[in-house]
């Protein structure tokens, strides 16, 4: 099937551990969207995502208390992401809602990873990995992509920047454009960005110590969930992937 038969067509979530043979099984929030909300019936076709890039085509053949039976009938391989990985790194923020909004926002545009993080500015300690994901399950049949990206962990500061990466930014009011005359394509980036209080100067020098590259996004003071989001073009317009 092309590209273009998905245009316009609605996915359900299930992943791969819910395929028994060739059933495909649907529980929880999407059984009741498919039960209750669109009154799916035995019959009915629909199209299965499994957050690993594949799209399944199925029809129901089996209505149960708590769970739907689709058959497979055939399997798509999704070629619509991006041709290198982005490893998005947020500190927490006050405004869980802000922080949701970058959830959100990211798993539009492409992001492989989203890695909430505490550093010495953070004020909230509080991360709600259960939450962002079901967001992330969303943004991700809203955008019609089939690869769900992984919401990481907790992590300290520390941990974030000592984690590999092709190339490692970490974005700074006081620094310059990025350059990439002398950075050769990179297949993972990762990119971090602060909570509201902006990093220390001891955390900028770690990363730095670290092989990462400072950037800014704007001479003007951008919210953390700003720079997040806006953070994801610019550096694929700037490697010329955009």
């Amino acid at each position: 099937m092309s590209e273009y038969h998905f245009k316009n067509i609605e996915f359900f979530f299930s992943p791969q551990d819910n395929i028994f043979g060739n059933d495909y099984i649907i529980k929880g929030e999407e059984y009741n969207h498919l039960k209750k909300v669109l009154r799916k019936t035995i019959g009915d076709n629909i199209f299965i995502v499994d957050g690993n890039n594949y799209i399944y085509e199925c029809t129901i053949t089996e209505i149960k208390k708590d769970f739907i039976i689709a058959k497979i009938n055939n399997i798509n391989f999704h070629k619509n992401e991006l041709d290198l990985s982005i490893h998005l790194a947020v500190g927490l923020l006050k405004n869980p809602s802000r922080y949701d909004f970058i959830i959100e926002k990211a798993t539009e545009l492409g992001v492989k990873e989203i890695i909430p993080f505490i550093s010495q500015y953070t004020i909230s300690h509080n991360p709600k990995i259960e939450r962002w994901t079901n967001i992330a399950i969303s943004a991700m049949k809203q955008s019609q992509r089939a690869f769900l990206p992984k919401i990481s962990e907790c992590k300290k500061f520390n941990e974030v920047v000592n984690l590999k990466a092709d190339l490692k930014l970490i974005a700074d009011i006081e620094s310059q454009e990025l350059k990439v005359n002398n950075i050769d394509t990179p297949h993972d980036i990762l990119i971090i960005i602060g909570p509201e209080g902006g990093f220390s100067d001891n955390e900028i020098l770690t990363a730095i110590s670290l092989g990462f590259k400072k950037f800014k996004l704007s001479n003007t003071r951008l919210r953390s969930e700003t720079a997040a989001i806006i953070s994801i073009p610019y550096i694929l317009q700037t490697l010329h992937k955009f």
